[in-house]
């Protein structure tokens, strides 16, 4: 083919074709441009919630890591709380035993040791569930003469 029957070809085309060609290659492009947006702003968007959810997987982990110390360290509070408690379980029962012997020795006792010893053995028996030989020594301690008042 020859320069001239190229020539020959192009004059042959009328220009409602070639406009009509034009349109259809602008539509075409035009169609692609904007696939290649929308693609790009689901690419976009898709990368923006994959990114949000490893920062809120990274969250719960830490959350978790947090949890299990908390946990950790009221299971520490708890064993520590349970063991004051048996000290002042074993301290109030020894406070009560020697105020009766006391009692018991001096074949009486003062109305305000004789309330407060009360007030002992109530916190003894409804906080710490005490009772055993301390019950019997209320019983002997409450039989003995109450001497004073209350204002003494």
């Amino acid at each position: 083919m020859d320069t001239a029957s190229i020539w020959q070809i192009l004059a042959d085309i009328s220009v409602g074709t070639i406009f009509a060609w034009g349109v259809v290659i602008i539509a075409i492009i035009t169609a692609l441009i904007k696939g290649i947006k929308s693609l790009y702003v689901f690419f976009d968007k898709y990368r923006k919630l994959k990114d949000e959810n490893d920062h809120q997987s990274k969250l719960l982990k830490e959350h978790d890591q947090t949890l299990k110390e908390i946990k950790e360290s009221l299971s520490n509070i708890n064993k520590r709380l349970d063991e004051q408690k048996e000290f002042n379980f074993k301290q109030i029962r020894n406070s009560i035993v020697d105020s009766c012997y006391a009692a018991l020795a001096s074949g009486e006792i003062q109305v305000g040791k004789h309330k407060a010893l009360e007030e002992m053995y109530e916190e003894y028996t409804k906080i710490f569930k005490g009772n055993g030989y301390v019950k019997g020594l209320i019983k002997k301690v409450n039989e003995l003469p109450i001497v004073g008042t209350l204002e003494e």
